[in-house]
């Protein structure tokens, strides 16, 4: 039971990291675009 717990906190951190990566990404990206216009 504690196991499983344990798995889906981890997953949901996981997420979570995963949603700021993308939105990073993407924030840096649209900076380089803007520096090419």
């Amino acid at each position: 039971m504690f196991a499983s717990i344990l798995q889906r906190e981890l997953k949901r951190a996981l997420v979570a990291q995963l949603r700021i990566e993308l939105c990073f990404g993407e924030n840096r990206f649209n900076h380089i675009l803007e520096s090419f216009k």
